[in-house]
């Protein structure tokens, strides 16, 4: 029984090494990056085609087009900055919870010690 309470820690610190190995915040920020280059991507692709119809259309029609099209921005735009606002949130966390080489090494001299005086 004892062995499992030590076992906790260590299991712990295992899991902590894990997560800085595999950089699953560094994952995530790169797909919301894609995500709005894609989406940008759109945005312009729906930009382009709405000028060229309104090339085509009336002085009425032309009106309710741009104000379509700056609705459509003004949507965009408020949905890249909550994105960008979220992103901005992960890197937060990230640099607040980033481990240098120097604490990386510690920790597995540390756990290397622990796994030592268990065996």
């Amino acid at each position: 029984m004892s062995t499992s309470n030590k076992n906790g820690p260590v299991l712990s610190e295992l899991q902590q090494l894990r997560s800085i190995v595999l950089g699953e915040y560094t994952v995530e920020i790169d797909q919301r990056l894609a995500d709005l280059e894609e989406l940008m991507r759109k945005a312009q692709i729906d930009l382009a085609q709405a000028i060229d119809d309104a090339n085509n259309l009336g002085a009425n029609e032309i009106q309710a087009v741009r104000d379509l099209v700056d609705e459509k921005s003004s949507d965009i735009n408020l949905n890249v900055n909550q994105q960008l606002k979220a992103i901005n949130e992960r890197l937060a966390s990230l640099e607040a919870n980033s481990v240098n080489r120097q604490q990386l090494g510690d920790m597995m001299i540390s756990l290397g010690q622990q796994l030592k005086s268990e065996g």
